[in-house]
């Protein structure tokens, strides 16, 4: 049985460095497959904090008191299913880009690929639909290119900057902006592995009919994506039905999802040299009956103060799903960083 963790880093300095985030610590259960070498060991941490409680919700967005309470809470909701994650904003009374954007999705008949600003749906999810979320005095906002941050008194420098433009087209370029805000790139996958002369797909699609007549289709797809304060390494497939000109997630007899990956984490303390590298490599392997979905985050980090974490590696998946009449389609895809 093993068990993956993260690592994150202290400030000062004079703090050891820790490996923080056991995603089974937060979760019932642990991979059965997968291996974690490093040069040191992580060291998991409480599923939820003696102190940890509800976040706030301030004008609409949700407000941690700092990066612990936005660690423990996104160790609740990793892995967790869609109808766990509209519960728990329910709970809070709490409107994300997640769940916003699948609502825009179905009331204008367009996929939801195309809205999405932020692919992680657990990141989406602490996202409200403006893409802002507070981490102590500080607001960040997440477009599809760019995280741009200001001091929460200085938040309306915020309010010009949109995440899809007037004809919910998503809107790539770096907004002007005054010299109270920050601007953070996003860095996604890189698109083409040169040394192997692989081409990166971060999406695949296997139609059961011609694409024309296509009524149902296997869709994967895979992302190591930092938003500057939060990385993620996720892999998931959807078994899909067309309808009303949009694809929706059906249920197949089976759905399966095989990953290959290695990834690693590397730590910067502020002013510090970088520490040795913690490499979590394995594979993953899953299939479940009657169902439509299976979505897993074998990788994800949340920094301490203004430290660097930066993840490197690469996940290599392969999608199936099995219909009703016995028809199989599979396909794969391959993302580094």
């Amino acid at each position: 049985m093993h068990c993956k963790f993260n690592t994150e880093f202290f400030v000062p300095l004079s703090f050891q460095v820790v490996c923080a985030l056991g995603l089974c610590a937060f979760l019932a259960g642990c991979d059965s497959a997968g291996v974690n070498t490093g040069s040191e060991l992580p060291r998991p941490k409480e599923a939820v904090s003696p102190h940890f409680g509800q976040p706030s919700v301030v004008d609409g967005r949700i407000a941690f008191d700092g990066f612990d309470e936005f660690r423990d809470f996104m160790g609740s909701i990793i892995n967790q299913e869609d109808s766990h994650l509209d519960s728990v904003q329910a709970a809070i009374d709490f409107i994300s880009l997640r769940s916003d954007t699948e609502r825009l999705a179905e009331e204008i008949g367009k996929d939801v690929d195309e809205l999405e600003v932020v692919e992680d749906p657990f990141f989406a999810t602490v996202l409200n639909p403006k893409g802002e979320i507070q981490i102590g005095d500080m607001v960040y906002k997440v477009t599809r290119d760019y995280v741009y941050r200001v001091l929460e008194s200085n938040i309306d420098e915020l309010s010009s900057i949109s995440l899809r433009n007037q004809d919910n087209v998503l809107v790539n370029q770096k907004f002007d902006h005054g010299p109270a805000v920050e601007v953070f790139q996003v860095e996604r996958h890189d698109m083409l592995n040169k040394s192997a002369e692989i081409s990166a797909r971060k999406n695949c699609e296997a139609y059961f009919t011609s694409s024309r007549r296509a009524r149902r289709r296997v869709k994967g797809q895979a992302w190591i994506t930092n938003y500057y304060i939060f990385w993620s390494a996720t892999t998931e497939i959807e078994y899909q039905r067309k309808s009303w000109g949009r694809w929706w997630r059906t249920t197949a007899t089976w759905v399966s999802l095989d990953a290959r990956y290695s990834l690693s984490v590397h730590l910067v303390p502020p002013g510090g040299a970088p520490l040795p590298p913690i490499v979590t490599s394995g594979t993953y392997s899953h299939k479940k009956y009657n169902a439509s979905e299976i979505r897993k985050n074998l990788d994800w980090t949340v920094p301490f103060g203004e430290g660097i974490v930066v993840m490197r590696g690469w996940i290599s998946s392969t999608y199936r799903a099995k219909r009703l009449d016995g028809l199989q389609r599979s396909c794969s895809t391959y993302v580094r960083r």
